[in-house]
């Protein structure tokens, strides 16, 4: 018997034992940093100065000849009605037409005026705002306000944040900081020449030199109208 066993534990030690693992190895998948790593960022679409310098200084010039049409439009009605307690004020739309009838009360007629230059200088200020971020660089603010407080208050009269005019120079020699003046210019002289305008026509004097003048050289508009004010006797 012994005999036998001890065979029969030969026999089944012959026959090979096939161990199973305790756990199967799933295949690895990217995790989402390194899938992030691998997608290429495009760079952000560089913004075309020179064709919003463009835009904006052609509608600038559209903007002018149409304050001028408005502006002679409302005087051929002028000269052809015969009421002379009608006046002719602006409407609160937004094409700037012109409506006929008492005079209205001042703030009235401010508000419509300032709404109406706003939609029309509206596209003006967001080519400005675009060109103003797009030309925006670390060293702004230091070339505009030069200084530190703790050189203001090392002792003595030592003024700090004062604008020089090297460093504006330098400011100004860069493309996209000299689109943005340029822009900002047109907004600021386009704005001035429609209340200019406005202020004239409600009193009944010449405007089409002061809406030139205000257009193209801006602070000599406010002397055109204040001149031709005083010599029409308003």
């Amino acid at each position: 018997t012994a005999r036998a066993t001890g065979a029969s534990r030969g026999r089944l030690g012959s026959v090979p034992v096939i161990r199973f693992p305790c756990h199967v190895q799933r295949p690895q998948r990217p995790s989402v940093r390194a899938a992030a790593k691998k997608v290429a960022v495009p760079p952000p679409t560089p913004v075309d100065v020179e064709a919003l310098f463009a835009a904006a200084t052609c509608y600038s010039a559209l903007l002018t000849v149409y304050l001028l049409f408005t502006a002679t439009l409302a005087m051929l009605k002028r000269s052809r009605t015969a009421d002379e307690e009608a006046t002719f004020v602006y409407s609160t739309n937004a094409i700037g037409g012109l409506s006929r009838g008492k005079r209205v009360v001042a703030r009235r007629l401010r508000s419509g005026s300032m709404k109406q230059a706003v939609l029309l200088v509206l596209p003006l200020i967001a080519v400005y705002g675009v060109l103003l971020v797009n030309s925006y660089s670390p060293d702004t603010l230091s070339l505009v306000l030069p200084g530190s407080l703790k050189d203001g208050m090392s002792g003595g009269f030592n003024p700090q944040f004062i604008p020089k005019l090297a460093n504006i120079s330098t400011l100004f020699s860069r493309v996209g900081v000299a689109a943005s003046l340029w822009v900002h210019l047109l907004a600021v002289n386009a704005f001035s020449a429609f209340m200019l305008m406005h202020r004239g026509l409600a009193a009944g004097i010449p405007v089409h030199h002061t809406i030139l003048l205000s257009m193209v050289f801006g602070p000599l508009g406010f002397l055109s109208s204040w001149i031709t004010e005083r010599l029409c006797g308003r």
